[in-house]
């Protein structure tokens, strides 16, 4: 089959590119942000050369998904007039939310319903590299020192240890529905990739983000699936393999034993040196919901938390952050309480409108939408490159397919 068949108009073939490109990104994600910032480029690029946007986007400006995620990212570009940051800071954080405008931009790509199964194919694939790269860390086939931040304590692949385990949590989920829709061979394979999956999560990561966000989905994707007797099957499996892992394993048991510790004090143990990351998570939530207290309309403004957090913890000697490691949080602190509700209403309205979905793609949505609504209580991850490009990516691809009433 020809690339460009004969004769195709150029505004066709440059769209053509722009979907492919735009497929090449799933893969890229978990990979290697240097080559999907290539790729994202490229299919943006590509898609505006094509012309035909009243076309194009017809079906973007309808879209409730979309439409939520412009209106929270023009929240943060209004803040960004009353940032203590500086302009300079300010700008720099609204380029980490820029993500959010790929739902729009590269929703119009995947329409076709054969390119959102090749997207589906390229990420499930991205996945399979790295999680083949983390147990071979594991098995010793690739010392940890060749990789780009080595960890002492799990066998993580291209990425730092908690986007690691929230993507191979998030690689368990997808393995298991696409198997769900499989027959066969394809369906088998899918399966051992879930099963491989959920044991990186639980025993070769010590990451408590993997761990809650793998257990969520269970839970989800059986009570999906199977309805109550679903749900109780998931209940059962996550006490049971807490219960194990707890006993069974000497990391996972100080890890879970240490972050309850920290969080039943009050105040953090120790110098600030001494204090652990979850006692570090809980000084940031405390001086976080004060400044929000302080300011609870609009916020200190978008870039401006780094600055107004340092003006309340340098005086107590604590340690300074310009991110509270909670999405919420820090949303509410930057630009207030409408914020934080444009954010909520993203995550709502995506839950909402994938009802409207093909069953695979409703899954995928709500699972998606799940993963990173709980994910985000303890990290903030549409500020984070990988997790806020898989969030975006994925919602364009899933979202193309939504089926509006007409008005």
């Amino acid at each position: 089959m020809a690339l460009f068949p004969p004769g195709e108009p150029l505004a066709a073939r440059l769209e053509r590119l722009g979907g492919w490109a735009a497929v090449g990104i799933g893969f890229a994600i978990p990979i290697s942000v240097a080559a999907d910032g290539v790729l994202t480029g490229a299919a943006v690029l590509f898609l505006l050369l094509a012309g035909n946007y009243g076309k194009r986007f017809a079906g973007v400006i309808r879209n409730p998904v979309a439409l939520s995620a412009l209106a929270l990212l023009g929240w943060l570009a209004l803040a960004m007039a009353w940032s203590q940051g500086g302009i300079d800071e300010a700008s720099r954080h609204l380029r980490k939310y820029a993500s959010l405008a790929l739902i729009p931009l590269l929703l119009p790509l995947f329409l076709e319903p054969g390119r959102r199964r090749a997207g589906l194919l390229a990420i499930a694939a991205g996945l399979t590299v790295t999680l083949a790269v983390s147990y071979a860390v594991a098995a010793g086939l690739i010392p940890k020192a060749w990789l780009r931040a080595p960890d002492p304590t799990s066998a993580i692949a291209f990425k730092l240890r908690v986007t690691h385990s929230f993507l191979m949590a998030f690689a368990a989920f997808l393995f298991a529905v696409l198997a769900r829709e499989s027959g066969g061979w394809a369906r088998r394979a899918w399966l051992a990739l879930a099963a491989l999956s959920t044991v990186n999560v639980t025993l070769l990561v010590h990451a408590q983000t993997g761990w809650l966000v793998l257990a969520a989905l269970a839970i989800y994707l059986l009570t999906a699936t199977y309805g109550r007797r679903g749900l109780a099957l998931a209940a059962i499996g996550v006490v049971v393999m807490g219960v194990a892992g707890y006993l069974g394993s000497d990391n996972i048991r100080a890890r879970v034993d240490e972050t309850l510790g920290e969080f039943a004090s009050k105040t953090p143990e120790g110098p600030p040196g001494a204090v652990t990351s979850a006692g570090l998570r809980m000084e940031f939530y405390r001086n976080t919901a004060a400044l929000i207290a302080e300011r609870p309309l609009l916020g200190v403004g978008t870039g401006g938390f780094g600055a107004a957090y340092a003006q309340r913890a340098v005086p107590e000697g604590r340690f300074v952050t310009d991110n509270p490691h909670n999405e919420y949080l820090l949303m509410a602190a930057q630009t207030g309480v409408p914020g934080m509700a444009l954010l909520l209403l993203l995550f709502i309205v995506a839950w909402r409108y994938a009802r409207r979905l093909a069953p695979l793609e409703r899954d995928l949505a709500r699972g998606l939408v799940l993963a990173m609504a709980l994910g985000s209580l303890f990290n903030s991850l549409l500020l984070d490159h990988t997790e806020g490009l898989l969030f975006a990516w994925m919602s364009a691809l899933l979202f193309a397919g939504l089926k509006l009433r007409d008005p």
